[in-house]
């Protein structure tokens, strides 16, 4: 147990590390000893634990920040009808509100809201009347405000948060009397950012978005690629400000199956509904028939949650041969975007006089105007968003007169409202002819349940195996959660072998993280699988490797560590 004596020096604080235990003793009297003692039970988990008045307030917090992060040491921005607000709390007495407001508006176009003393029911109604963010600071260390910002901001890039150039030339100066911390006390901010695992929320309180993720593992190879993936997601969490994953198990599947006469509990959609997202393994065993397997679980979150966007990335990671000859990182770098929520797998048909030879069933095929429209907007500004911007449809609207020739007019009605996107049309089957023969050709591609389903296996197989590709299953209005999930199946065939790759379940991870917020995580999240595919010393066995499943999970951990600590 190392015991602290207000006042505590920069020293004592460097030399704690997360969950040393320690007791602190003394009175704070002033800012320097408040903001040190915060920076010590920050540090230290578990010291401070949140009383019921600070819960509350952190819950009015989330509700203004619509359930944004907070990060530590850094700003906080949101952009509403094209103006940016800053919101921002502390010691400023010495300055009145309005004139600083007044000034901002006037020279930048930003608007910053100053609140005093924390937290306080003013700046909450500030926020709300601006709708703005609040940019904090550490209690008694000085305002965070719109010079101090620009001080810090180069754990961002400029161009993401689209301010005036004037925005980036305010200094400090050019605001006397406000009170910020000197450059020592930023330098301690800056190392113990490196360390500490939570963001600081106003007035100095522990703060960490917390994001709840269910886990199910599902059935075959599921169950040994999720498990790695989680250790990747651990690693990442310790060093990634501002992240905490709360996961929670479930072991539905066909073991459920078996002892429960179905693929997940009659209330699973009402449990799932709660969390923020679902990292899902595989589904389907030789003991369940596989429409009731995969009705009974994944269509059966699929639909009932509206994730009708899902999006198949493909490409060669470095390292990587793709069994096309010639052929590399530059010519195969495709988005598949399939509509997942109606089409072949809308689940309408049915049987008739079954058991007798005039036995009849039909699966048929709906296509409504307001599914296929918003997979196609949805299709076309990802596809504007990328580098090349072009958007391929596929069909079959030779054969299939009715539906594939609707989806034909739809694509050229939406097509006028994106004239920056470039755009072509195919048939199903030469496009499989067309992504093995001139792969360098396409970039985006939108295509039916069906279609879409069987495209992105070979895409997966032309990058180097169906083990690379990851799948997000997408409500991009996030009322529902979203579901991640690795392409490959259950693959009972190598299941309990230990040579599953989990390199799709680990792209997988890095599209959740991206659909959360968390862009930089899975950025690194990606560098570092890229990292291991490239050295090609821990290759899976599909990819040419002899390294095990748990093999290229501690692979890809260390190059985490790599990146992160050799900043």
């Amino acid at each position: 147990m190392k015991r602290l004596t207000i006042p505590i020096s920069e020293e004592e604080i460097l030399s704690l590390k997360a969950g040393d235990p320690v007791q602190i003793s003394g009175v704070a009297t002033t800012g320097r000893d408040t903001a040190h003692k915060y920076m010590v039970e920050t540090l230290i988990e578990g010291q401070r634990p949140l009383s019921e008045q600070d819960q509350r307030m952190e819950e009015k917090l989330r509700s203004v920040l619509n359930g944004g992060a907070i990060y530590h040491c850094g700003p906080i921005v949101r952009k509403d009808a094209d103006k940016w607000y800053i919101v921002s709390s502390g010691p400023t007495t010495s300055i009145r509100e309005e004139i600083y407001q007044d000034k901002v508006i006037e020279a930048f176009g930003v608007r910053v809201v100053i609140g005093k003393g924390g937290m306080g029911m003013r700046t909450l109604s500030a926020c709300k009347k601006f709708k703005a963010i609040y940019l904090h600071g550490i209690g008694g260390a000085g305002v965070y405000n719109a010079a101090a910002m620009v001080e810090v901001i180069d754990v961002f890039k400029k161009e993401e948060f689209g301010l005036p150039e004037a925005f980036w030339k305010i200094r400090l100066k050019d605001f006397p009397g406000i009170v910020t911390m000197d450059a020592h006390g930023r330098s301690l901010h800056a190392e113990l950012g490196k360390r500490i695992r939570s963001t600081t929320a106003p007035g100095g309180k522990a703060f960490m978005r917390e994001y709840k993720i269910a886990v199910i593992p599902g059935d075959g190879i599921g169950k040994e690629v999720i498990p790695a993936g989680i250790q990747v997601l651990k690693v990442l969490e310790g060093y990634e400000a501002g992240l905490q994953m709360k996961l929670k198990m479930f072991p539905w599947g066909c073991d459920y199956y078996h002892d429960h006469g179905r693929m997940m509990p009659d209330d699973g959609l009402e449990i799932l509904k709660k969390f923020d997202a679902i990292y899902f393994g595989a589904v389907g065993h030789p003991s369940v028939p596989d429409h009731v397997s995969l009705w009974g679980l994944r269509l059966n979150i699929v639909q009932r949650f509206y994730q009708y966007a899902n999006i198949r990335p493909t490409r060669v990671l470095p390292g990587i041969t793709s069994p096309l000859r010639d052929r590399g990182p530059k010519d195969i770098d495709w988005v598949i975007v399939r509509e997942n929520s109606e089409g072949e797998y809308s689940g309408v048909g049915g049987v008739a006089h079954q058991g007798f030879p005039e036995e009849v069933s039909m699966d048929v095929s709906v296509f409504t105007r307001a599914g296929v429209r918003r997979i196609m907007t949805f299709a076309f500004e990802l596809a504007q968003k990328r580098t090349r911007r072009h958007l391929t449809l596929i069909t079959k609207s030779n054969a299939q007169r009715h539906g594939m020739v609707m989806w034909d007019k739809i694509f050229e009605e939406v097509a006028t409202q994106y004239p920056d996107v470039t755009t072509d049309r195919m048939l199903v089957d030469a496009a499989t002819t067309r992504m093995v023969l001139k792969p360098d050709t396409l970039d985006v591609l939108v295509a039916t349940n069906l279609h879409a389903d069987i495209l992105s296996d070979l895409a997966a197989a032309l990058s180097g195996s169906l083990g690379i590709g990851a799948t997000a299953n997408l409500n991009p209005e996030k009322k529902f959660p979203s579901l991640f999930e690795p392409i490959h199946g259950s693959a009972f065939d190598i299941m309990g072998k230990g040579i599953a790759n989990p390199i799709g379940a680990f792209w997988t991870a890095a599209l959740m993280l991206e659909h959360l917020g968390l862009k930089k995580a899975s950025d690194n999240l990606m560098k570092a699988i890229e990292a291991v595919t490239a050295s090609g010393r821990n290759l899976p066995v599909d990819l040419g490797g002899q390294a095990s499943t748990t093999q290229v999970a501690d692979a890809v951990c260390e190059a985490l560590r790599d990146i992160y600590e050799k900043r």
